[in-house]
């Protein structure tokens, strides 16, 4: 069958939109939008667009025009980078009911629109994750360490390995009681593969469908027109992340065997006789798989991260073991009952967020109506970007910004509380699209780095030549070391039989 015609009817018709598109954005509002580089008839900046590392080019573009906030014109869209935390809370905060739509899928509490099932799904995760509450989780999060750390102990080589599976195994038992397999765990695969795709699909610009809405309605087999093509599939495995370990929560729950998790807990609360029993389950399902979401990254790369920080920075692992000596003593684990006693270690958490933010652009928002700011015209429907990386990287805040010091939150040997907390400044997002779950994400990557240095001493792999090469970062949606090797070695005999003992502790 020729399908040369139909091919080319479509897209002349898509040209025509295009073209039609551009037409129709134009107008004499556009003298005052804000600055950013010259554009090109039709095409915007389209070619601007860095397809990694956006981030560097949207500070270099704020510093060259000499503004916090740019603006970029994709084929007559509206991107609006947002570089200085005055910029964002004055409008994520002060004007968070136009700023708080995300571009939106219908499930995911990150990505689903501002809303009543949006602010629903908020309330359920609040209940069980508010700072005060988090610690009925914490005997959950020790002994998920406790594996990490003999895992580390049996097979150091695959270190990167063993702390995405550990991640992974604590949230699934906080989230869902369910205890997953020590590797190749199938709820484990489908998450990863599920959180893959909603990663890519969160890069601003990634997909022409971001800026040019109307290319949604293409079919699927045109060139190029990818997108539909791929995003049908990741919200399959979006939605059987959602479906099948509630169910098998469920099952627990219904023949007595369930332990305690977010889902249980939040199910035994409903009144059977309200009349909404089973809208109330559906929003259980729905932002217990965001439970998950939020920290099946953010636990194991900021976690990565500080572990090429530990390598690159041995005159801080040195520091950070010396206070785990003084104030546990020499051969033991920590506990969150330590936590307030170790400033050092909480000082390098909060600097590998700093330093290598997971999400170095927060979560896009779409402006719901047209907005003044600064004397700038935002237009409506314009894709707002925080740009996480240039305030954790304002020299002014952070001198040195590009090195890994934690001391810049230690004064007189305390926390220093003047000093900008990264937690506040865009590491966990913004406004009313802050992770709700930060703060449990926080205290599980403090317990793995207190707990690692306690146990090992990390160094580097020297090459054949003597040199040792810096862990390098990559970008697909959050911010991630690539591999590297590194040598893990416990800190003593006794040491390495501690960790082995935990496997006998209930």
């Amino acid at each position: 069958m020729d399908h040369g015609v139909p091919i080319v009817n479509t897209l002349v018709a898509v040209s025509g939109l295009i073209l039609a598109y551009w037409a129709f954005s134009k107008s004499p509002q556009r003298k005052s939008l804000p600055p950013g580089p010259p554009a090109w008839p039709i095409i915007g900046n389209l070619l601007d667009i860095p397809k990694d590392f956006g981030w560097f080019k949207y500070k270099e573009w704020s510093e060259q025009y000499d503004s916090d906030v740019i603006h970029l014109d994709v084929l007559g869209m509206s991107i609006v980078v947002l570089n200085s935390l005055e910029a964002i809370n004055n409008l994520f905060e002060g004007r968070a009911q136009i700023y708080s739509d995300s571009m939106g899928w219908d499930k995911s509490l990150v990505l689903l629109p501002y809303g009543d099932v949006w602010r629903s799904q908020r309330r359920a995760f609040h209940r069980e994750f508010q700072p005060h509450a988090i610690s009925r989780y914490h005997p959950k999060q020790i002994k998920v360490t406790q594996g990490l750390l003999r895992h580390l102990l049996d097979s150091p080589q695959y270190w990167a390995e063993h702390i995405r599976q550990q991640a992974g195994a604590a949230i699934m038992d906080i989230t869902y009681g369910i205890e997953v397999l020590p590797e190749n765990d199938p709820y484990i695969e489908l998450a990863v593969a599920a959180m893959d795709g909603i990663n890519t699909a969160g890069i601003p610009g990634a997909f022409l469908v971001d800026v040019f809405p109307l290319l949604k309605f293409v079919p699927a087999w045109v060139p190029g027109a990818g997108f539909q093509r791929k995003a049908k599939e990741w919200r399959r495995l979006f939605g059987e992340l959602i479906v099948i370990p509630f169910t098998e929560s469920q099952k627990k729950m219904a023949n007595g065997t369930a332990k305690t998790s977010f889902v249980s807990r939040s199910l035994s609360a409903i009144d059977p006789n309200d009349g909404n029993q089973e809208l109330e389950e559906k929003i259980i399902r729905d932002t217990a798989s965001m439970v998950y979401a939020g920290g099946a990254d953010t636990i194991p790369v900021t976690t990565n991260t500080f572990m090429a920080a530990m390598i690159m920075n041995p005159a801080a692992q040195a520091r950070a073991q010396a206070e785990l000596d003084d104030i546990i003593g020499k051969g033991q684990l920590p506990t969150f009952a330590d936590k307030d006693y170790l400033p050092y270690i909480t000082a390098i958490v909060k600097e590998t967020l700093r330093w290598q933010p997971v999400a170095p652009v927060a979560m896009p928002r779409q402006l719901k109506e047209d907005d003044e700011y600064k004397g700038y015209h935002i237009p409506k429907g314009s894709i707002v970007i925080p740009n996480s990386w240039a305030i954790l990287h304002d020299e002014k805040v952070y001198p040195d910004p590009f090195s890994f010091k934690p001391e810049r939150f230690i004064k007189d040997g305390q926390l220093d509380l003047s000093v900008q907390d990264p937690e506040e400044a865009g590491a966990f997002g913004y406004g009313r699209r802050v992770c709700p779950g930060k703060a449990l994400a926080f205290d599980a990557v403090w317990l793995n780095v207190a707990s690692i240095l306690a146990a090992f001493h990390i160094s580097s792999v020297a090459s054949p030549d003597g040199t040792v090469a810096e862990p390098k970062f990559s970008a697909l949606g959050i911010q991630c070391p690539d591999k590297f090797d590194c040598v893990m070695t416990p800190r003593s005999k006794e040491m390495a039989e501690l960790i082995q003992a935990t496997a006998h502790v209930d």
